[in-house]
Protein backbone atom coordinates (compact mmCIF):
# COMPACT_ATOMS: atom_id res chain seq x y z
CA UNK A 1 0.00 0.00 0.00
CA UNK A 2 1.15 3.51 -0.76
CA UNK A 3 0.41 6.98 0.45
CA UNK A 4 -1.77 8.58 -2.21
CA UNK A 5 -1.46 12.21 -3.23
CA UNK A 6 -4.48 14.05 -1.94
CA UNK A 7 -6.28 16.99 -3.53
CA UNK A 8 -9.25 19.02 -2.34
CA UNK A 9 -12.62 17.38 -2.82
CA UNK A 10 -14.12 18.10 -6.22
CA UNK A 11 -17.77 18.82 -6.86
CA UNK A 12 -19.13 17.15 -8.81
CA UNK A 13 -16.86 14.17 -8.09
CA UNK A 14 -14.30 13.27 -10.73
CA UNK A 15 -15.33 10.20 -12.69
CA UNK A 16 -13.10 7.71 -14.49
CA UNK A 17 -11.80 9.27 -17.69
CA UNK A 18 -9.47 11.91 -19.08
CA UNK A 19 -8.32 14.65 -16.68
CA UNK A 20 -6.08 17.63 -17.44
CA UNK A 21 -4.24 19.86 -14.94
CA UNK A 22 -3.57 23.30 -16.36
CA UNK A 23 -1.84 23.08 -19.74
CA UNK A 24 -0.14 19.73 -18.98
CA UNK A 25 -0.87 16.64 -21.06
CA UNK A 26 -4.21 15.04 -20.22
CA UNK A 27 -3.97 11.83 -18.23
CA UNK A 28 -6.40 9.11 -17.33
CA UNK A 29 -7.97 9.11 -13.90
CA UNK A 30 -9.44 5.80 -12.79
CA UNK A 31 -11.64 5.88 -9.69
CA UNK A 32 -10.54 3.42 -7.01
CA UNK A 33 -13.62 1.22 -7.31
CA UNK A 34 -13.07 0.96 -11.07
CA UNK A 35 -9.32 0.42 -10.69
CA UNK A 36 -9.80 -2.43 -8.23
CA UNK A 37 -12.41 -4.04 -10.50
CA UNK A 38 -10.09 -3.79 -13.54
CA UNK A 39 -7.14 -5.16 -11.54
CA UNK A 40 -9.09 -8.21 -10.36
CA UNK A 41 -10.05 -9.13 -13.92
CA UNK A 42 -6.60 -8.37 -15.32
CA UNK A 43 -4.97 -10.56 -12.64
CA UNK A 44 -7.40 -13.36 -13.49
CA UNK A 45 -6.41 -13.18 -17.16
CA UNK A 46 -2.72 -13.08 -16.20
CA UNK A 47 -3.07 -16.26 -14.14
CA UNK A 48 -4.63 -18.01 -17.13
CA UNK A 49 -1.94 -16.67 -19.48
CA UNK A 50 0.84 -17.85 -17.18
CA UNK A 51 -0.55 -21.40 -17.22
CA UNK A 52 0.24 -21.52 -20.94
CA UNK A 53 3.84 -21.63 -22.09
CA UNK A 54 4.74 -18.23 -23.58
CA UNK A 55 5.68 -18.79 -27.20
CA UNK A 56 8.00 -15.84 -27.77
CA UNK A 57 9.62 -12.76 -26.27
CA UNK A 58 6.54 -10.66 -27.03
CA UNK A 59 4.44 -12.95 -24.81
CA UNK A 60 6.86 -12.48 -21.92
CA UNK A 61 6.87 -8.71 -22.45
CA UNK A 62 3.08 -8.53 -22.72
CA UNK A 63 2.68 -10.47 -19.47
CA UNK A 64 5.25 -8.30 -17.69
CA UNK A 65 3.60 -5.06 -18.85
CA UNK A 66 0.15 -6.28 -17.80
CA UNK A 67 1.51 -7.30 -14.38
CA UNK A 68 2.85 -3.77 -13.98
CA UNK A 69 -0.51 -2.29 -14.94
CA UNK A 70 -2.34 -4.58 -12.51
CA UNK A 71 0.07 -3.56 -9.76
CA UNK A 72 -0.51 0.13 -10.50
CA UNK A 73 -4.28 -0.37 -10.48
CA UNK A 74 -4.06 -2.09 -7.08
CA UNK A 75 -2.42 1.05 -5.64
CA UNK A 76 -5.97 2.35 -5.13
CA UNK A 77 -5.99 0.26 -1.94
CA UNK A 78 -4.60 2.88 0.44
CA UNK A 79 -3.77 2.55 4.12
CA UNK A 80 -6.57 3.48 6.49
CA UNK A 81 -5.75 6.74 8.28
CA UNK A 82 -7.48 5.74 11.55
Amino acid sequence: MIDARQFDEQSPRVETGAVQFGDDWPGIFIRGDNAFHFAVHLNDLLKKAELKTPKNVEDFVNIAVCKGLASTLMECMIKPTK
